[in-house]
């Protein structure tokens, strides 16, 4: 019951909403990170140490994470966060280490350093051509679906059906957030 009182507490105090009695394969990715994050938190680190921890969540989940861990960080907590989205870097941190090949190629407040630096640091003088892609003018279509029926659960039918065209080029990516409809 001390336990459960507890987790309680920290739930609470940090707005990580997780049902205590749930079965945690039974939970989203984003309600896993939470428990993840109690289960931490219970033991009263100083410092916690996340590697991707956004990798699973939803956009809007992670910028709960991110309200939190700054929680923490003002209560005098360190957090090391380890992420390879420019995005999250300057939207929580403080101070910022690019590490490249297992090296260190600098440490700077965040305040003095910009995106165009840190993929410097990253990725050499320029930019990996891999990464400049113009946009896919062709009309030309590859692939089109029309009404797939994703397949069907014992506990759920599908009525929803997939239609899309994929014209030569271009890259069509399909994804799913678990705990959000998909199994």
């Amino acid at each position: 019951a001390v336990g459960e009182e507890r987790i309680h507490e920290l739930s609470v105090r940090y707005r990580l909403k997780v049902d205590p009695k749930a079965r945690v394969e039974n939970l989203s990715a984003g309600e896993q990170q939470r428990a993840e994050i109690l289960k931490v938190l219970f033991h009263q680190p100083e410092v916690l140490l996340l590697d991707e921890p956004t990798s699973l969540l939803t956009p809007e989940e992670a910028d709960h994470l991110f309200v939190v861990l700054r929680e923490m960080a003002d209560e005098g907590k360190g957090i090391v966060f380890i992420t390879h989205k420019m995005r999250e870097v300057f939207a929580l941190s403080d101070r910022v280490t690019v590490l490249k090949l297992g090296k260190t190629h600098g440490t700077q407040p965040i305040s003095q350093t910009s995106e165009a630096e840190l993929t410097q640091k990253t990725f050499g003088e320029t930019v990996p051509e891999y990464m400049e892609r113009p946009p896919v003018q062709s009309d030309d279509i590859a692939v089109a679906v029309e009404n797939l029926i994703p397949e069907q659960t014992e506990s759920r039918v599908s009525t929803t059906t997939i239609s899309f065209q994929l014209r030569k080029g271009e890259i069509l990516g399909l994804a799913g957030v678990s705990g959000n409809g998909q199994t």
